[in-house]
């Protein structure tokens, strides 16, 4: 598994090392070197979680002919797409928002039986009153999952 995202989220990228990542980037260059290095075509799957319209663009033109695209992260907005890529490369583009109630279930049955390991997400509790300095936290990029705490 490789994972990429900016400089900014060298915080998360490193966590994801630790977690199990085989690779991690955080430029586009290096990101294109390291696949055309490790794989023959590209990637067979891309997943794009960011929401950054940039991402949306290089997962398309980087994943292999005939892989699988599949969208995750919000934009906010309407985002440019090269569908001409998507047709000539033949890929086959799927998005998902977590949000049938059978999504949850299989998390709380996830949770319940400790096969998550959640905990080294979590760089931040505060109590629910310190919910603005819990807000800066993640405007800023400061940590990875801030929990607020009732």
């Amino acid at each position: 598994m490789i994972l990429s995202g900016t400089k900014a989220d060298r915080e998360r990228l490193e966590l994801a090392k630790s977690l199990g990542a085989e690779w991690v980037c955080d430029n586009a260059d290096d990101l294109a070197a390291l696949l055309a290095r490790e794989t023959a075509y590209g990637p067979d799957v891309w997943i794009e979680c960011s929401g950054a319209g940039p991402a949306l663009s290089q997962g398309i033109s980087l994943v292999r002919k005939q892989g699988a695209f599949i969208q995750v992260g919000l934009y906010g907005k309407p985002v440019p797409m090269d569908m001409d890529m998507v047709v000539r490369k033949e890929l086959k583009v799927t998005a998902g928002f977590a949000q049938a109630r059978s999504s949850w279930e299989i998390l709380l049955k996830l949770l319940d039986g400790n096969s998550l390991m959640l905990e080294p997400l979590v760089s931040t509790r505060l109590p629910l009153a310190d919910w603005k300095e819990g807000f800066a936290q993640f405007r800023d990029k400061k940590g990875i999952k801030i929990f607020l705490v009732p």
